[in-house]
């Protein structure tokens, strides 16, 4: 006891640090300070985290289901923070993690994990079946190859509801070649993703019913695309309120221990 006493006298920070994950202080702290609590993630390094707060602060206390494609770590067992600090941000979702390498995922019982592609169907069906429902949240932080987020995207944000955020980080990779990128970026790449979505939001112009006459209206790739907002190297994309339920089976309640103990997802009951 004595010894521990005179390690917190020398470093109180280094100390609190440690706790603070144990104790979940991160359910009140500010993003910023959650995401330097657990490290291991680029979220603040890229300047993303304010993005974040503009677009989420209203919905931390919201039941959602989240999903975040790629959780960090690279091949290694250990995510790296990102799980951790959406867990505590959003401190009363259900989030599940998908990566194509396996990981350790042992966060409390409402952080699960899949393994698998974001490019395969099969995979984001298991996430929607871990998670109870189609998510409210989707992050975008996987692979960033070229046409990989736009496989993702098209599998799910049709099935996402009414007012649910889509998120795609990392947007410089569309230049580069080593992700299939190109000066200019292709159609095919998250870039080409965002400048479709934005034809989506100006297809919604009232102009086109108001005036007819005055010129064509642009043909609608996605369906519900409210709003686009493009920031350096991250996009949100929000679905319509006004979008149509597919089932109301999608919007029943977070799973129990029971549900999510019975699903091919990986959850910590602890």
């Amino acid at each position: 006891m004595v010894n521990l006493v005179r390690r917190v006298a020398r470093n109180p920070l280094g100390a609190v640090n440690r706790v603070a994950p144990v104790l979940r202080v991160g359910t009140v702290l500010p993003l910023k300070r959650i995401i330097q609590l657990y490290g291991r993630t680029d979220k603040l390094s890229h300047g993303y985290d304010r993005y974040y707060v503009r677009h989420l602060s209203s919905r931390r206390l919201s039941a959602m289901r989240v999903l975040e494609i790629g959780v960090g770590g690279y091949k290694r067992p250990r995510p790296g923070g990102s799980l951790a600090v959406w867990r505590d941000y959003l401190c009363r979702s259900w989030i599940v993690g998908l990566d194509i390498s396996d990981k350790n995922v042992r966060l409390g019982r409402r952080v699960g994990f899949v393994r698998g592609d974001q490019a395969d169907p099969a995979a984001l069906n298991q996430v929607i079946e871990a998670l109870g429902g189609p998510p409210d949240l989707v992050v975008d932080d996987g692979s960033h190859l070229d046409t990989h987020a736009w496989a993702s995207f098209r599998h799910l944000f049709p099935l996402m509801p009414p007012g649910s955020v889509y998120v795609v980080e990392d947007l410089h990779t569309s230049y580069w070649e080593s992700f299939g990128g190109s000066i200019p970026a292709k159609g095919s790449t998250a870039i080409g993703l965002a400048k479709v979505l934005v034809d989506d939001v100006q297809a919604g112009d009232v102009t086109y019913v108001q005036h007819p006459g005055w010129g064509p209206r642009p043909p609608i790739d996605t369906a519900d695309v409210a709003e686009v907002h493009v920031y350096p190297g991250i996009l949100f994309v929000i679905k319509s309120e006004t979008a149509a339920s597919l089932t109301s089976a999608a919007r029943r309640a977070m799973p129990s221990r029971s549900q999510v103990a019975s699903t091919s997802a990986r959850w910590s009951m602890v």
